[in-house]
């Protein structure tokens, strides 16, 4: 089968409470609305990154090439286990079962906890704090892969957003903008400031919810879902 998100894979799945929890899950963290799932054999994820394509000359009639080769390098992502176990107590059963479904409301909240895990640690994610996870984007991110504003931080301006999209090869539609209601706001504010600005737009997500796009390309808010607390804390020393 094709790589495709968690949303899609849940439609084809046959257990009606296996695709209630992936659509909790994936409300939750809206980054998996655009990642692909992959089913894995063995413990770990193999895949390779280019490194360098070789050179490429012109040369003269009866002239030659020096011949080289690019490179490729070879890479391991280990699997990691996420997950929870719900525990109920029979006492909550008895006296709440006439308000609600207990069982049911417990393993929501578990799933739903399960998708802000997940975004938390795709961003913020670090094995040298929690050995049993992976490492999130702030942690792989190295080198120019940074974009800076200023040595000691400074204003957002529209210029370096472009900067951020130019540097993310793909189209608008293909990329995504996360970042924290505060800062959607900021982009907001700077569009408005523009005459005549054309620059926000609407899309919608994988539920049919209208999202707020810079450029063609969406906003997506990321925060906790349970106490709407960001998860970007903006502490980046650039040195």
């Amino acid at each position: 089968m094709a790589d495709i998100t968690m949303l899609e894979a849940a439609k084809h799945s046959q257990d009606e409470l296996e695709r209630s929890v992936a659509k909790i899950i994936v409300e939750a963290s809206p980054v998996l609305e655009y990642l692909p799932q992959k089913t894995i054999t063995g413990p770990a994820f193999r895949y390779h990154r280019e490194a360098s394509l070789g050179t490429i000359n012109f040369r003269g009639v009866g002239g030659t090439y020096t011949p080289d080769a690019g490179v490729i390098n070879p890479l391991f992502e280990p699997l990691v286990i996420l997950g929870g176990e719900v525990k109920v107590d029979n006492f909550e059963v008895e006296v709440m079962s006439n308000l609600l479904n207990i069982k049911a409301e417990k393993y929501r909240m578990k799933a739903r906890q399960a998708g802000i895990k997940f975004s938390e640690t795709f961003f913020e994610g670090d094995t040298a704090v929690d050995a049993y996870s992976f490492d999130g984007l702030r942690k792989r991110l190295t080198g120019n892969q940074k974009i800076i504003q200023s040595a000691g931080g400074g204003t957002l301006t529209l210029a370096k957003i472009d900067e951020l999209l130019d540097s993310v090869l793909g189209d608008g539609g293909d990329k995504v903008l996360w970042m924290s209601p505060i800062m959607r706001r900021k982009v907001t504010t700077l569009v408005r400031a523009v005459s005549g600005s054309g620059l926000i737009n609407f899309t919608q997500d994988a539920f049919g919810k209208q999202q707020v796009a810079y450029a063609g390309t969406p906003i997506r808010i990321v925060r906790r879902e349970d106490d709407g607390v960001s998860f970007f804390l903006y502490d980046e020393d650039p040195g």
